[in-house]
């Protein structure tokens, strides 16, 4: 069962990522359970990323998440092999406007496939649950000053970026739970 949730954020500044409109992002588990998550050399220290991206603009979203597995780890992977966990919409107000941003959250277990970082991601992490937890406590104390990564994009606050992403990976471990209870 897809999940749909809706939350309201209110920033100074929308973070550029958050602009795009929709983005789909994959929980990858690999064959001893542990997620995959991708690193980026502009993210605050310890802080990764489900592995996903921006969805083109008429793009289904499982062929968008399918794309970008493959363009950030290099693995093909069917879309109907694609599981949905949730759809996240936000109301994303600032200063100056309000965007409505949507994650398609989806589930694939990608077991033994060898991965290798492409695209725009440095470095491939695996966490444990329990990793994971951590992952999202850091989220939530992320840097509150303004900065500007040199990404064209607009300055932005990480914490406002770990407000949202927080939010996305703990509302991933709680789909993940409920689908382990039924």
């Amino acid at each position: 069962m897809v999940r749909h949730y809706h939350f309201s954020f209110s920033f100074d500044v929308i973070p550029p990522v958050l602009q795009r409109g929709r983005h789909a992002l994959v929980v990858l588990r690999d064959a001893n359970g542990k997620f995959i998550l991708g690193a980026k050399n502009i993210y605050p220290d310890k802080i990764v990323r489900f592995i996903g991206g921006g969805l083109d603009e008429a793009e289904p979203a499982d062929v968008g998440a399918t794309r970008e597995v493959e363009e950030e780890v290099g693995v093909r992977v069917n879309p109907a092999y694609l599981k949905p966990l949730a759809v996240i919409e936000a109301d994303i107000t600032s200063l100056e406007r309000t965007t409505r941003f949507t994650t398609f959250l989806f589930l694939y277990e990608i077991g033994a496939e060898e991965l290798h970082p492409a695209d725009d991601l440095d470095g491939i992490v695996r966490f444990s649950r329990e990793e994971m937890e951590q992952l999202i406590d850091r989220y939530a104390h992320l840097p509150k000053e303004i900065v500007d990564i040199g990404d064209g994009g607009n300055p932005f606050r990480w914490s406002d970026y770990g407000a949202y992403y927080g939010k996305v990976h703990q509302i991933a471990l709680e789909c993940l739970e409920e689908n382990v209870e039924k």
